[in-house]
């Protein structure tokens, strides 16, 4: 029995360790994906703040 409950205690570390590795690597392509984004963009690229401010300033 004791047996049992180390084995599902195991089996549990190993899905959230599976799971925190599949989100690290999903953060990841998001970064570079938002690199893209941003190369392709060129210097005149503002970010999401500076935009939200500018529209701010005009109202």
């Amino acid at each position: 029995m004791a047996l049992s409950g180390v084995a599902l205690a195991v089996a549990g570390l190993a899905v959230i360790a599976l799971c925190a590795v599949r989100l690290w690597r999903g953060i990841g392509r998001l970064e570079a994906q938002l690199r893209a984004v941003r190369e392709r963009a060129g210097p005149g690229y503002a970010s999401v703040r500076e935009h939200a401010s500018r529209l701010r300033s005009r109202e």
